[in-house]
């Protein structure tokens, strides 16, 4: 189920440091709750020049960048964080209202891994987080692996459902 999903991606990720460079006030509160909710820390960069001073000082696992910002654009901004050292395979990913197939392109271009369309879906963002936090790394969890699936219950609306004996052990929520 997806809060299960949810609940292992939190377990797995906790902690992961992100940078979200977004200038809009709307997607930036919007976009830091959808993130915290997954137990990411959140840097906020209020425009591109911004963004790539951070990263020079401090290492991030994923990066959302939007594509229009005032100084530096996040185009330009991915393009100089690439030439960091240790950057050159941290997940970038616009984050951006421009959705048409050239505007996609001119992110990969510019060395972004993907494209989250706003307004800012959280499944889909979910989904991208999923895929670009989980990449090449190691699932073995023996905590997680002791789940029986078979107890599951209802628990509420933020979860469709959830394993009572992971809920009910403060060791699985370390």
């Amino acid at each position: 189920t997806l809060a299960l999903r949810h609940f292992l991606f939190v377990r797995r990720n906790r902690g992961a440091r992100i940078l979200l460079a977004e200038d809009e006030a709307i997607t930036q509160e919007i976009s830091r709750e959808l993130l915290a909710h997954c137990g990411l820390t959140v840097d906020l960069a209020v425009d591109g020049s911004v963004a790539v001073a951070m990263a020079r000082n401090h290492r991030y696992d994923l990066i959302l960048m939007d594509m229009e910002m005032p100084i530096l654009d996040g185009l330009a901004a991915t393009r100089a964080i690439r030439a960091l050292p240790g950057y050159g395979t941290v997940p970038i990913l616009a984050l951006t209202a421009n959705a048409f197939a050239e505007d996609r392109q001119r992110c990969i271009a510019a060395g972004m891994n993907d494209h989250v369309v706003k307004p800012v879906d959280p499944e889909r963002l979910f989904a991208a987080l999923v895929h670009w936090l989980e990449q090449g790394r190691p699932h073995h969890d023996p905590l997680i692996e002791s789940i029986d699936l078979r107890y599951c219950e209802r628990i509420g609306p933020e979860w469709t459902a959830a394993p009572v004996n992971v809920l009910r052990n403060p060791a699985f929520l370390r």
